[in-house]
Parts: C-alpha cells; structure tokens; sequence
C-alpha cells in the first residue's frame, strides 16, 4: 500500500508500532476508573486520531479481583491477553481466560471482566471506528 501522491509523513513516526513498554508505561501513568480499571487507546502519534480509519484498538490493566463494570456497545470486540489470567461474564456465560487467550465478545452483549491472582493486561481491538462512522455506535453500561 502506498501513500497518496504529494502526502509525505514525517521521519520515523510509526502509526502502526506501538512497543509494549511505551504502551505498558502509558497504562501505568492512567488514572484508574471507578472499577480500578486503566485504560489507554492506541492512537495515530501524527494527529491523535484512531489508528485505522475502521478499526479501535485499546489496552487495559485490570486489577486483581475487581470486576470492571458490565457494559454493552453495539461493536464487536476481540480481546488478546498479554499477561495475567481472570475471566469475563460475556452474555449469561462466564469464560475463564489465561496469558495468549483470544476471545470475542459480539456486539450488544452484556460483559464484564475481572483478572484473578494479579494484575491482567489486554489488547482490545473493535470495529467502534467504523460503526461511529456509520452514525450506528450505541454503548450502554449497566447501573449498580
């Protein structure tokens, strides 16, 4: 794939490498939300947009024995665990998960994760760009 004629990038910027020390430094640096959840998007370093125009990535820490907070969205995800073990509510059924596990959850379904015997680290990737783009993203959490 090559670029459009005249556009140029600057030198040495990657959109695309994104090396796990400089992503785990970010994850370490966030803030966590209300269910101890850190979060950090990969983002395009040139302009801050998302790194495809169809594609969301985003890596989490989850911590140790806290469940994140079930939501719903109408994108489907694919979930890569880097390190840690835990288990997900995906629906009306619990998965359990360990480090190099691959696992989806469909769109408009209800999930909740939680890591088990320490931290866990996730890549999540989603077709949330593409469906904000289409003006047919919708995201729900649930309420406790």
């Amino acid at each position: 794939m090559s670029k459009p004629e005249g556009e140029t990038y600057p030198d040495k910027v990657s959109t695309l490498r994104f090396p796990w020390n400089e992503i785990r430094g970010a994850l370490d640096a966030s803030a966590p939300g209300p269910d101890g959840a850190q979060s950090v998007n990969y983002t395009n370093p040139i302009d801050g947009s998302a790194i495809l125009p169809t594609l969301d990535s985003r890596a989490f820490s989850l911590a140790d024995g806290k469940p994140t907070q079930p939501r719903r969205s109408t994108a489907s995800e694919l979930f890569v665990v880097l390190e840690g073990k835990g288990e997900s509510r995906i629906g009306d059924v619990t998965h359990g998960w360990a480090e190099k596990d691959v696992f989806t959850v469909p769109h408009w379904s209800w999930a909740r994760h939680e890591a088990r015997g320490g931290t866990a680290h996730i890549i999540v990737i989603s077709d949330r760009e593409m469906m904000k783009r289409l003006d047919l993203y919708r995201e729900e959490t649930e309420r406790a």
